[in-house]
């Protein structure tokens, strides 16, 4: 019986159960030893402004191991930088990082479905051209906080499309690379693919962003194969 038909005490049982074998997963020593090895090669540090839609969970989609993105959720993915609080926590995590000598990208994320606009985000009442707007809002406002740049904190808009998990990614004009009309055999191109995309995005950051789209590849033929 799937757990959406249970009774609630089993559901809530379900739920404690999945968070404490994600938690010993979490903190499992080969886990923490990934953690440090993928930061080592990828030391770009990832944030991402998104739902609260718990269907929109980007390190599963991308393959990418628990606790390398930094998650930002509010309803509908709305966000305004000059929040007192929002602003003081997100500046001060980038600045963080930048102390580091870590480059910043920031994932400002809308997702909808393909398959029934009302299976998208009712933050914006379906409406995805409105949450793209919202997103094209808080990139301006990424930008003039830290920078147009973009040699240091890369702000990119990046659809989610909740039928199959899949990204789209926005670059410059109405350039959008949409990864559900990709197979995993497009793979090598998409370094291409990307520096055409985003220019202007420095090349240790390319590198460290592909492997999320290749991730992305791979897990959408694994949605479509099931």
């Amino acid at each position: 019986m799937s757990i959406h038909h249970r009774l609630i005490a089993e559901r809530i049982e379900w739920l404690l159960d999945l968070a404490r074998r994600h938690t010993a997963e979490y903190r499992s020593p080969e886990a923490c030893l990934a953690r440090e090895l993928y930061l080592a090669k990828h030391p770009t540090a990832i944030k991402v402004l998104k739902c609260m839609d718990g269907r929109i969970n980007i390190p599963v989609a991308t393959g990418t191991p628990p606790g390398i993105i930094q998650p930002f959720r509010n309803l509908g993915g709305m966000f305004d930088l000059g929040w007192p609080h929002l602003g003081e926590v997100l500046a001060d995590d980038v600045y963080r990082m930048v102390a580091t000598g870590r480059r910043v990208l920031i994932f400002i994320t809308y997702h909808f479905s393909r398959g029934d606009a009302k299976r998208g985000c009712a933050g914006f009442a379906y409406n995805t051209e409105a949450a793209l707007e919202h997103c094209r809002t808080i990139k301006k406002q990424a930008e003039h906080i830290f920078g147009a740049g973009h040699g240091t904190v890369y702000p990119i808009l990046c659809g989610f499309e909740t039928d199959e998990d899949a990204l789209l990614v926005h670059g410059f004009g109405d350039e959008v690379l949409d990864l559900a009309g990709l197979d995993p055999t497009d793979a090598p191109s998409l370094g291409h693919r990307l520096n055409s995309l985003c220019p202007d995005m420095p090349e240790q950051m390319q590198q460290d962003l592909l492997p999320l789209l290749q991730g992305n590849l791979k897990w959408i033929a694994q949605v479509r194969s099931t």
